[in-house]
């Protein structure tokens, strides 16, 4: 019960940041100089759209807790790890990203996490803890998440009186191109697996999973520095076009050489790290192997998509980027799979981040060409 409402915690964060991370933190990071006035008229109504959006998704995840649960006190424990996805959703870190203050709440975020962790390791002896084990997951981010929006609401950066129902409705819709993409992106990490799953038995299955994992793992150390270097992108973008490619060009070294480098050493590596762990089935070195471009073409898309064109404020282009070869990504897998197992997934999955890839840099190149060509009429 414990994992499935852990499961159904993600989805609602998945639904209540709805692109904000990206859109929000781009203007937090271009206005951050602005009037308090200004700033808090937009932070009142991203932490409003995103309560609303914590509250339908509970609404729907409600009747589907009490149908798995049947009831009773795991019923009341799911409703309690809700509380978890309450917690991350309405925690600002879009808002201390965007004025880079994000270190003491990235700091907050993971001492929460660690707290419950060893408030379960240290009290949790038996099923019948599963209460407990509930509220060790949801408190702290609970708290921090309150936290947080005192210390906003002291600052005055944010007031219940500021919220402006139609800059609501504005925001949705500007957020709804990365909302989508954040979305088909949760969606494509499992389609792997699930298209695996109805060609090939559960054996052959497991065995992609656990590949698959270990390079996503790798691929999650890179995150922390495209988060980074987006605000100051973003805000580069914001002064002109010209300054946010020339921020583009020296911030992107910061992304492609560790990646770059930590795929060559994951590649060289693997056979060694996967006899420590006694996986002697040659298809996990194969598909670990094979899923190394993926990686820094994945990295590329980041810098074109999320630096670049993100950035810059053009969500729709992406999207429609990304839509694109999403379906590519999911016509290739179920084409290549039926004969080529998992290495059939992989090649799927690097089609699809080749695909993307030209896309964006033909999108890019467009806007450069049309703002070229304005300049010189």
């Amino acid at each position: 019960m414990i994992a499935f409402a852990q499961a159904v915690s993600i989805y609602i964060q998945l639904l209540a940041d709805y692109g904000f991370s990206i859109s929000a933190t781009r203007y937090v990071a271009i206005h951050a100089s602005s009037p308090t006035a200004k700033l808090r008229d937009y932070v009142s109504t991203i932490h409003a759209c995103k309560g609303l959006l914590v509250l339908i998704a509970s609404i729907i995840a409600l009747p589907i807790l009490y149908l798995w649960s049947g009831g009773g006190e795991a019923f009341v424990a799911g409703l309690l790890l809700m509380g978890s996805a309450v917690g991350n959703a309405l925690t600002p870190l879009w808002y201390y990203q965007g004025v880079n203050r994000i270190r003491t709440v990235a700091v907050a975020t993971a001492a929460s996490k660690w707290v419950g962790a060893v408030a379960i390791l240290l009290f949790v002896r038996a099923p019948t803890d599963m209460l407990f084990v509930a509220c060790a997951y949801s408190v702290p981010p609970l708290l921090v998440a309150l936290a947080c929006t005192i210390s906003l609401d002291c600052a005055g950066i944010f007031k219940f009186n500021a919220i402006d129902f139609r800059a609501m409705r504005n925001e949705m819709r500007i957020g709804a191109p990365y909302f989508l993409i954040s979305a088909g992106t949760g969606v494509l990490a499992n389609s792997g697996v699930i298209v695996l799953g109805i060609f090939y038995p559960t054996s052959v299955v497991g065995i992609y999973a656990a590949a698959e994992k270990v390079v996503k793992a790798a691929v999650g150390c890179i995150a922390p520095i495209s988060q980074s270097v987006y605000p100051l992108n973003a805000e580069r973008f914001g002064e002109s076009t010209s300054a946010g490619f020339r921020s583009v060009r020296q911030t992107a070294l910061w992304l492609l050489c560790p990646a770059v480098a930590g795929t060559a050493i994951l590649f060289l590596i693997a056979p060694w790290g996967l006899g420590l762990l006694h996986w002697v089935d040659p298809l996990y070195l194969r598909i670990i192997r094979y899923l190394c471009p993926w990686i820094v073409l994945g990295v590329i898309n980041n810098v074109l998509g999320i630096q670049v064109l993100s950035a810059m404020g053009r969500g729709k282009t992406y999207a429609r980027a990304f839509f694109i070869a999403a379906c590519s990504t999911l016509i290739l897998m179920f084409s290549l799979t039926p004969a080529w197992g998992g290495v059939g997934i992989v090649f799927g999955m690097v089609g699809g981040e080749f695909i993307l890839m030209i896309l964006l840099m033909w999108s890019i190149r467009s806007i450069v060409s049309g703002i070229d060509s304005q300049w010189f009429k």
